[in-house]
C-alpha cells in the first residue's frame, strides 16, 4: 500500500490510499462513511489485492487526513458539498485511467459513500462497471426535507461551520434503539464491541459534522432520490445491496429493499438486495464479516 495526494480542480488536496496489485485488469473504489476514514478498510482493501483487484480508498473532504490538512473535519465544502465531493470521486478515477485506460472500474460505497456512489452513476453513468452499495438507506421523505430546512436554517444561524449537534441528535440519536445492554451511544454500528470501542478511540471517528456538511448530504439524498436523476443510471449497471437485519440506517432492511425497487421501476436490469441477518450498519467489521466478504467477492 502506498499514500497520495492529489491535487483537485479547485486546488483541494485529497488523500488516496493506493493498493495496487501486479497485472490488475480492474480497480475497485472504495468510499467511506460519515465520520469515518479510509484506513478502516484496510482489511477490506487486502482482501480485494488477493483476488487481484486493484484498490483506491480515498479520506472524503472533510475526512480522515483531508480534512485534517485543510483544517476542519466533518466539512465539505462552502458552495454544493455533496456534489464537489462526487466530482472529486470522478477526478480520482480519471487520474487513474490515464495511466490504466483499460481498467474495468468498480464502485463500493458504505451508507454515505453509498450516497456518492448512487450519485456518481447518476452524474457519470458511463464509467463504472459494477456498484455495490453496503449500509444504504431509504428515502427520508418528509422527515429527510424537514432535516434539510433545519440544517439550512442552522447554517445560516449559528453557522455553516459549527457542529451541527441537533442535526446529530436527530440522526443518530434513535439508532441505538431496540439494542438491550448498549454500552455505548454507537453500539449500533457493529455487533464486535472491539470495532465500536476502536472507532470510539480514533480520532478521525465519530466527530460532530457542521451544519453545512448535514445540509449538503440531506440535500444530496433529495437529488438522488430525484425520479429524473434516477433514470440517469445506466440501465445495464449491475448493482448489488447489500445490508444488515438489524442496521437502522436502511430501516433494518425495509428502506434498503424500498432501494432496490426504485432502482428497478427506473429500468435497472441487473439489481441483486443481500440482507445479512443479525447484523448491524457496519457490516464488513461486525463478527459475521467474513459472510459479507464472501457474499461481495462471490458477486464481484
Amino acid at each position: 500500500m502506498t499514500t497520495k495526494w492529489m491535487e483537485m480542480t479547485d486546488q483541494s488536496k485529497l488523500f488516496v490510499r493506493d493498493y495496487p496489485v501486479e497485472d490488475a485488469t480492474t480497480t475497485v473504489v472504495v468510499l467511506h462513511g460519515l465520520a469515518e476514514h479510509s484506513a478502516r478498510y484496510e482489511q477490506f482493501a487486502g482482501e480485494l489485492n488477493d483476488k487481484g483487484y486493484h484498490v483506491l480508498v480515498p479520506d472524503h473532504r472533510g475526512h480522515g487526513q483531508t480534512g485534517e490538512r485543510a483544517g476542519r473535519l466533518g466539512y465539505f465544502a462552502e458552495e454544493n458539498g455533496f456534489e464537489r465531493v462526487v466530482d472529486d470521486v470522478n477526478e480520482l478515477i480519471q487520474h487513474h485511467l490515464l495511466d490504466y485506460p483499460s481498467r474495468a472500474i468498480f464502485l463500493v460505497g458504505h451508507s454515505m459513500g453509498s450516497f456518492l456512489a448512487r450519485r456518481y452513476v447518476q452524474k457519470y453513468p458511463a464509467v463504472v462497471d459494477k456498484l455495490v452499495l453496503i449500509g444504504t438507506g431509504g428515502d427520508p421523505g418528509l422527515l429527510g426535507a424537514f432535516g434539510a430546512r433545519l440544517a439550512t436554517f442552522k447554517a445560516r444561524g449559528e453557522g455553516a461551520t459549527q457542529p451541527g449537534t441537533l442535526m446529530n441528535k436527530l440522526t443518530f440519536g434513535n439508532y441505538n434503539k431496540g439494542i438491550e445492554d448498549a454500552e455505548t451511544e454507537s453500539d449500533w454500528l457493529s455487533t464486535d464491541p472491539e470495532v465500536v470501542r476502536d472507532y470510539l478511540a480514533d480520532p478521525y471517528c465519530g466527530f460532530v459534522p457542521t451544519n453545512k456538511l448535514y445540509q449538503d448530504l440531506l440535500q444530496g439524498l433529495k437529488t438522488i432520490y430525484a425520479t429524473d436523476q434516477l433514470a440517469r443510471m445506466r440501465k445495464s449497471l449491475p448493482v448489488l445491496l447489500i445490508a444488515g437485519t438489524d442496521d437502522p440506517v436502511g430501516d433494518y432492511g425495509k428502506g434498503v429493499r424500498k432501494v432496490a425497487l426504485s432502482f428497478q421501476k427506473a429500468g435497472s436490469e441487473d439489481v441483486k438486495l443481500v440482507l445479512i441477518e443479525g447484523q448491524r450498519h457496519e457490516i464488513l467489521n461486525g463478527k459475521g464479516r467474513q459472510t459479507v466478504v464472501d457474499q461481495i467477492l462471490g458477486w464481484l
